[in-house]
């Protein structure tokens, strides 16, 4: 019996992870690199050629969506990796809604402050938990345009 449910349990997980697309899901499933530029003007080399950017991997599979942000540079068009010390990186876990928006949770963030808030019955600092943010999504053949930024599919 009990290996009976192991093989169930285990079946339901791989038809779970399963990159099909559903009858219902309007968008594809994989992996979307994109690049974020810092500040809203054009990006310029700093003193030694480099142009900094956060490379961000968007990994969709259903209608879960997570994404990653590495910092990185380039220097005449060609990337350079940045030490895993130096760079800041943060995550962030998403569910996509039916009508198009997408509620964004920090899950990991190396240089995001923490709100902080009172407990009025005990008088202790206690963290605020992450409310998340709602933003557009939209899907176009192999792109995904989130936040501003356009990703192109990968593999």
């Amino acid at each position: 019996m009990s290996k009976l449910l192991c093989c169930l349990v285990l079946a339901v997980f791989c038809w779970a992870l399963s990159p099909e697309v559903s009858a219902q899901q309007t968008h594809p499933d994989g992996l979307f690199v994109g690049l974020e530029q810092f500040g809203k003007q054009p990006p310029k080399p700093d003193e030694n050629g480099y142009v900094w950017y956060n490379e961000n991997v968007l990994t969709i599979r259903g209608d879960s969506l997570f994404l990653r942000k590495t910092l990185v540079c380039y220097k005449n068009d060609t990337k350079y990796a940045v030490a895993s010390s130096a760079t800041t990186m943060s995550a962030y876990a998403g569910r996509i809604a039916e009508d198009g928006t997408l509620l964004l949770k920090i899950v990991q963030c190396e240089t995001c402050g923490v709100e902080l808030q009172q407990n009025p019955e005990t008088g202790v600092y206690e963290e605020v938990p992450d409310r998340g943010k709602t933003v557009a999504i939209r899907f176009e053949q192999d792109m995904v345009h989130l936040d501003g930024i356009v990703y192109m599919k990968k593999g």
